[in-house]
């Protein structure tokens, strides 16, 4: 019941163990603490935040603050025009043609789970190198935390056209944990036959540097990928951002294997 969430963010919102810290912090820890006891499960829908700022006595600007933290921190997913969520758990992906890390040349693969930070309908407003090669002007994005090897943290934001792709904004979360690729032929019978990869060195943004834990301005790898279907068309484009790091990427090409280390 709702009203057991509000009573047990109150009751910890004013017990000594956080008192004396921010008040965004409190809100976060709250609710933090009732997700990891089962009082808020995965899927279930957070209330509004003037709702929220009612029931616990806090600004509007203390509750967007706490609620930001989270949705960056991965326990939240906002969804534009629908609301806030709590996560789903890390999923594992299984078949990879980009998260491709090792440990050295000829290593085997290493795990990769995924985290749904954020899903939006977006408008394509400033001309750029990528997004408008999609054809659409609305676009489906999706942002994600990429584990590696469970101590290794990348994000990746992934584009769909909006026209061609509209059910994506409506599919369960725990679905969009899921390998992309897998899914698009699953659910539409749109196969990826091919990608376009193409890496630069380059200075993450500060949404970036946060989702994976890193100083401001800190520079990495940016792997910049096109879907294309077997007609050569293009349908998807993902940016993965790489921060420095101990591993390797494998990157296929058409015609070759090849590896780019993370600089250190």
């Amino acid at each position: 019941m709702i009203e057991d969430v509000y009573d047990r963010l109150n009751k910890d919102l004013r017990s000594g163990v956080l008192l004396g810290v921010p008040k965004h912090v409190r809100l976060r820890e709250a609710i933090s603490t009732i997700i990891r006891d089962g009082l808020l499960k995965p899927g279930d829908q957070i209330p509004p935040e003037q709702t929220l700022t009612q029931a616990v006595g806090l600004s509007l600007g203390t509750v967007r603050k706490a609620l930001s933290d989270l949705a960056v921190g991965g326990v939240l997913i906002r969804e534009q025009g629908r609301g806030t969520f709590v996560s789903q758990p890390r999923s594992p992906i299984e078949e990879v043609w980009q998260f491709r890390f090792v440990e050295r040349p000829g290593g085997k693969l290493l795990s990769i789970a995924v985290e749904l930070i954020s899903r939006r309908k977006i408008k394509v407003r400033k001309p750029g190198a990528w997004l408008p090669l999609l054809n659409d002007d609305d676009l489906c994005e999706f942002k994600r935390r990429i584990i590696v090897n469970d101590d290794f943290t990348c994000t990746s934001r992934f584009y769909v056209s909006y026209r061609r792709f509209p059910e994506l904004m409506n599919i369960p979360i725990a679905e969009l944990h899921l390998s992309f690729k897998a899914l698009m032929s699953e659910r539409f019978s749109v196969y990826t036959h091919s990608l376009d990869q193409f890496t630069e060195a380059t200075v993450f943004d500060d949404e970036i540097c946060h989702i994976v834990d890193a100083p401001l301005r800190t520079s990495g790898v940016a792997q910049h990928s096109l879907g294309r279907t077997v007609a050569g068309d293009i349908i998807s484009y993902q940016y993965l951002a790489i921060p420095p790091g101990p591993y390797l990427l494998e990157a296929p090409t058409a015609q070759l294997m090849s590896a780019v280390r993370i600089p250190n």
